[in-house]
């Protein structure tokens, strides 16, 4: 470690100056030993700051405090069969029934709160207040799961205000980017429409009807079924 020599180098220089100073004075003061101990000591300082600095920072990076506050907010929105009720609404606009989400805005309160949540996460993060590396820890799953699946509609809700929402994009495009680097990925994964049903029937009791209750018998009857591999 660099800095010993330093230190060392500095005492010594103290040292030689105070003994230079208790002889008399016969020739011109010989600065050199003050110089070596002025730098031991502000190489010294010098150290001292910046590791501080990195032990700051690196507590900021990992700081869990504000990911643990939002994690209970999601289980909070998740909580007595709300999760079964924001996959089945997703789902109803992803199984081929040719729904759209203009249908579902009546009845999708659940469905926003946990993407207010979510876009409330990205403008954290864009504002380092949580780093990225904690975001992908507590939130990748969900950010990926409702930034895909519910795309398409927060998309259309930015058509009538373009500023709802406009976090969660950025969020998951630079959760991504930790999740491949992560993963030793050179491309970010690819969360196919498959894995994203798979991933939203698992919220629903089994034998659970897909089938939206606002479509008739007859057109349930001709729907194909939601893929299943």
């Amino acid at each position: 470690m660099i800095f010993i020599p330093c230190v060392a180098a500095g005492i010594f220089g103290l040292m030689a100056a105070t003994a230079q100073q208790s002889q008399p004075p016969t020739s011109p003061p010989n600065l050199v030993p003050y110089i070596w101990g002025l730098g031991g000591c502000l190489v010294l300082f010098l150290f001292a700051t910046l590791t501080s600095i990195w032990k700051q920072s690196t507590r900021i990076l990992y700081d869990p405090h504000l990911a643990l506050e939002y994690t209970e907010m999601l289980v909070e929105c998740f909580a007595d069969g709300k999760n079964e009720d924001i996959a089945k609404k997703i789902l109803w606009m992803h199984v081929p029934y040719g729904a759209s989400w203009k249908i579902i805005p009546k009845f999708s309160q659940n469905v926003d709160d946990v993407l207010d949540i979510i876009d409330d996460i990205g403008f954290l993060v864009k504002g380092n207040q949580i780093s990225d590396l904690v975001a992908h820890h507590y939130f990748f799953y969900w950010v990926q799961l409702y930034y895909i699946s519910c795309k398409q509609y927060i998309e259309d809700k930015q058509l009538e205000e373009p500023s709802q929402w406009a976090n969660i994009a950025r969020l998951y495009k630079s959760l991504s980017h930790v999740e491949a680097d992560q993963s030793h990925n050179l491309i970010m994964p690819v969360f196919t429409p498959v894995k994203m049903i798979a991933r939203l029937t698992e919220e629903l009791p089994e034998g659970f009807d897909l089938m939206p209750p606002f479509w008739s018998e007859q057109h349930k009857a001709i729907s194909p079924k939601p893929p299943t591999s």
